[in-house]
């Protein structure tokens, strides 16, 4: 990313790995990938709505291998894994990607007002037990924060470490911290700087104990903390050693001791809205400053999640590891309180979360765009809520059929891009 031209992204199934590779590379650049393997067809246009310039789809042999037969159940052509009717999608999508080049452009161009924090030192910092794992309590929780985020109708980045010491936070309305255990103090003070001048960050356990040498900082009290005691899930076995595609080696770790637990709400003005929520994982009994806000309990009646002003920003402090769900309607209200632009808004219709279904609004000189993903396995009926005025209409640029009024249902596995009358 520092060096080439051309980002080389190989990846066909959640879009994370891509959305983070664009961010590492500080200056836009094309998006190229060479061998995109699809696990499901759906995944090929959000690929492109994300920022994927071009991908070169594995695999599309003239005739099936007579050598190596197991490759033949990848191949598109082939496989009996990829029925007629999902080939048919493919071929339209690829069309549908040429033809509407320009309107997928401009999603990609709309800046996101919210980052996630990846820092290098915490991928680094491990305890010799976890350098064989899948996965580490850091990588679990980023992957968690950002499926957390990608439905809540905006578009959302990643931030480094090197970054912030940059300056880049000022692009940004809200920051969140997933299980950053060890950083350089120096980051520290600049995400503190950040919400001084107005910033919101939400930290998750365990977040800013250690430096980048391992050293332990008091970051905590910093915060207005005072950590009391951490539960944390026990490792219960590790599978066998398996080899990736990239020849590593690697083991799955189950956990126990890890039973959910409930968070109730103190009615607060800004999060009132949101129900119980559900926590998995990591556990801390902290106390905070009298100054604090409790916005959420334990059923014991401690604090779960404060928010601490801090100068014209503030700092939300979640002591424990939310369930995905949970945690996209807490990040709901977070969005709301730090003001991140979303001028649509898509609400089920009949109630309930939207899950499941991601969209984005961009504009086009005077044109109105909105793209719409239906990752469940079923059609969805939603309704796009606007300010008044600021639509009637829309045209499926797809299709090329109306849509009268603000009521739409979308097809399971299917993306919609929509311009706005």
């Amino acid at each position: 990313n520092e060096v080439d031209d051309v980002i080389l992204h190989e990846g066909g199934e959640s879009t994370l790995g891509l959305d983070l590779q664009i961010a590492l590379a500080e200056k836009k650049k094309p998006v190229a990938d060479p061998e995109m393997y699809l696990s499901s067809v759906e995944n090929l246009i959000p690929h492109f709505l994300h920022g994927k310039s071009v991908a070169q789809l594995f695999h599309w042999p003239a005739q099936p291998s007579s050598e190596v037969h197991s490759i033949n159940d990848s191949s598109l052509a082939h496989s009996w894994a990829f029925p007629l009717a999902d080939i048919g999608d493919l071929i339209r999508d690829a069309l549908d990607l040429r033809r509407l080049n320009k309107e997928i452009a401009a999603f990609v161009d709309v800046p996101a007002e919210v980052a996630i924090l990846y820092s290098q030192t915490s991928t680094l910092q491990l305890p010799p037990e976890m350098l064989t794992w899948q996965t580490t309590p850091y990588l679990a929780e980023l992957e968690k924060t950002y499926n957390a985020s990608r439905y809540l109708d905006a578009k959302i980045t990643f931030v480094t470490e090197r970054q912030i010491l940059k300056g880049w936070l000022s692009r940004y309305k809200l920051l969140l911290v997933p299980a950053v255990r060890n950083a350089p103090t120096e980051v520290f003070e600049k995400i503190w700087d950040y919400a001084v001048h107005g910033g919101r960050v939400l930290v998750v356990p365990e977040s800013f104990l250690g430096d980048e040498y391992n050293r332990a900082t008091d970051h905590a009290s910093r915060l207005g903390l005072i950590i009391r005691q951490t539960q944390r899930p026990k490792p219960g076995g590790v599978g066998a050693m398996v080899q990736g595609y990239d020849q590593s080696l690697s083991q799955a770790v189950a956990f126990v001791d890890d039973t959910p637990q409930k968070l109730s709400p103190t009615r607060t003005e800004v999060f009132g809205s949101i129900d119980q929520l559900e926590t998995r994982g990591i556990r801390q009994i902290f106390e905070a400053k009298s100054n604090a806000k409790i916005l959420f309990r334990y059923s014991d009646g401690g604090p779960a999640i404060v928010q601490m002003l801090v100068g014209q920003g503030a700092i939300y402090y979640s002591g424990s590891s939310l369930e995905e769900r949970s945690y996209g309607r807490l990040l709901e209200a977070l969005f709301r309180e730090a003001g991140v632009t979303r001028p649509i808004r898509l609400r089920m219709v009949g109630g309930g979360d939207v899950w499941n279904i991601e969209a984005r609004f961009a504009p086009l000189g005077n044109r109105k765009l909105l793209y719409i993903v239906n990752f469940n396995p079923i059609p969805k009926r939603m309704s796009i809520d606007a300010a008044p005025g600021f639509f009637s209409s829309l045209l499926d640029l797809r299709d090329h059929h109306d849509v009268r009024g603000a009521e739409i249902t979308l097809p399971a596995h299917q993306t919609a891009i929509y311009e706005m009358f």
